[in-house]
């Protein structure tokens, strides 16, 4: 099954960033658009010159996206795997862990200001399955997106 785990070192370079755009601007309140929209550009920059790269035996990175206007950072992932072969319970557990991921520190605050965080994974089939950082809810007491 793909692994979001395996997929964490984009994950972590922007999570960092922002925890670092955030110290340095502790003293606002709110985050500022204009700074996260940077490092997510300059994130996704370095991260699609190494893409698409595999990062397990069936899950490849394909790259990022950053819409600063629509306030969306897009990781975007292909597996081998049909919709079909995806064990039940697996589209909770990779939004469970999605979760744990992106809602801390600085991330955190940028999502609760209206940033969208997601991970969009293809299927071998064609099926796209869509999981968004919900830093509101814990992720065992919502349903997760369906694929599309």
């Amino acid at each position: 099954m793909p692994q979001l785990t395996n997929c964490m070192r984009w994950s972590q370079w922007l999570f960092m960033g922002l925890l670092l755009l955030a110290i340095s601007h502790s003293a606002v309140a709110q985050v500022n658009d204009a700074v996260v929209c940077k490092a997510a550009k300059l994130i996704a920059q370095k991260a699609n010159t190494e893409a698409p790269q595999w990062v397990d035996h069936a899950t490849r990175f394909d790259g990022m996206g950053v819409v600063c206007f629509a306030r969306m950072i897009e990781f975007k992932k292909w597996t081998s795997y049909t919709s079909q072969h995806l064990k039940p319970g697996w589209l909770q557990e990779q939004q469970r862990v999605w979760n744990q991921l992106h809602c801390a520190g600085a991330f955190k605050d940028a999502i609760a200001e209206g940033w969208q965080v997601l991970n969009v994974l293809t299927t071998a089939d064609g099926k796209k399955y869509i999981i968004k950082a919900d830093c509101a809810v814990p992720a065992e007491e919502k349903e997760p997106g369906k694929g599309v």
